[in-house]
């Protein structure tokens, strides 16, 4: 059995068109925020990697400790690294999405 398309007046899918809309602009915006941290978080991570190597030098006897600490930094840089690809690739979505609901709306 078939199910009846019902068709909506203009004015409420152009209401929920614009409210759909504003609300993947602040989706967007939070995100772009959350990529903006990660960014920071990666930079004051290559900076305290970069910092421990230069410690290192003329003193051999850190160099577990010094190793050790870098390998967690690293470890979280690719962790924030794969995060910030993922939170692009839906940025990139929602924006898609937003361009098409707006030119809907038109």
């Amino acid at each position: 059995m078939r199910k009846k398309r019902v068709s909506a007046p203009a004015e409420v899918l152009e209401e929920a068109a614009v409210e759909m809309t504003s609300d993947l602009k602040q989706i967007l915006k939070t995100m772009e925020q959350s990529l903006t941290k990660i960014d920071r978080k990666i930079d004051a991570l290559t900076n305290r990697i970069d910092s421990m190597w230069d410690r290192l030098d003329g003193h051999p006897e850190r160099l577990d400790q010094v190793e050790r600490r870098v390998s967690e930094a690293e470890d979280e840089q690719k962790t924030l690294g794969a995060a910030q690809k993922e939170v692009d690739k839906l940025l990139l979505t929602l924006q898609a999405k937003a361009e098409v609901l707006e030119a809907r709306s038109r």
